[in-house]
């Protein structure tokens, strides 16, 4: 995605690509600074856009998994109360609040990173009740955006649990 996506001058298309290189942790320099890159382009790109506030999170996303927490903490700050609006956003309002858990986390402010998190988990979409049918939660189907949040509080969950661990 990240290849077919630079070069072109579209929004949307640079942030979806910069955001699924970042979903998960990666230690491929090159790719993060790709999708930094692609994100800082769907920003710019889409300033005037209805969208604007997935770009600004695809940016807070791209920041966070290059090492920029104090950067990624104010992108995610500025994008997470634009999804508040809408409940059917709750997954992307969830994902913006647990990376910005994780970036405050990384700075060493562990009372604000607990806060982001309970916020996120008491807002987010419930886990399913059997983790080897992830697309349904409650009986209901699930949507992509729901299994991204669920990836972000898993991995933010262990991100609070070892700075919880490590500090003396």
């Amino acid at each position: 995605m990240v290849q077919q996506a630079e070069g072109r001058n579209e929004a949307t298309t640079a942030e979806r690509a910069a955001k699924a290189a970042c979903l998960r942790p990666s230690i491929d320099a090159a790719l993060l600074g790709k999708a930094l890159d692609l994100a800082r382009r769907g920003v710019e790109l889409g300033k005037d856009d209805a969208y604007f506030r997935y770009y600004q999170l695809g940016l807070g996303l791209a920041q966070y998994r290059n090492g920029q927490y104090t950067d990624a903490e104010q992108t995610l700050s500025l994008a997470e109360p634009k999804f508040e609006a809408d409940p059917s956003e709750g997954a992307f309002q969830g994902l913006a609040r647990l990376f910005r858990a994780m970036s405050l986390c990384r700075q060493n402010r562990l009372d604000e990173a607990r806060r982001a998190f309970s916020e996120a988990e008491a807002k987010m979409p419930p886990l399913p009740q059997d983790e080897s049918k992830p697309l349904m939660s409650n009986n209901k189907p699930v949507t992509h955006d729901d299994l991204i949040c669920w990836l972000a509080y898993k991995e933010a969950k262990s991100v609070l649990n070892d700075a919880t661990i490590a500090k003396p």
